[in-house]
């Protein structure tokens, strides 16, 4: 058994949102199922500042969990837009 994760990838292949480590392929693929049916939820999208004032989020799950976590963006328009392409494109840049 392995640690699985998985990532979503802009246009231009960066890796935009990471998922936390499942130390089996089952469970990475709940979480990624889970993600599919709640992307348009925003109340799942946890906005959020880290320690050098940089935006980002967590994905988080009916049970609170983080599911994944976003880049770092210098302002929040840009932690907002990448919520909205998320929102817009589904997981169709989900890499396993």
């Amino acid at each position: 058994m392995g640690q699985y994760w998985f990532t979503f990838h802009d246009g231009n292949g960066e890796i935009v949102l990471r998922s936390g480590h499942y130390d089996g392929w089952a469970k990475a693929m709940i979480g990624i199922a889970h993600m599919k049916v709640k992307v348009h939820d925003n109340e799942r999208y946890e906005r959020k500042k880290d320690s050098d004032g940089r935006f980002y989020f967590n994905f988080r799950t009916e049970g609170n969990e983080v599911n994944c976590t976003s880049q770092t963006y210098d302002d929040s328009p840009g932690r907002e837009a990448l919520i909205c392409i998320i929102k817009l494109q589904g997981l169709q840049g989900i890499v396993r």
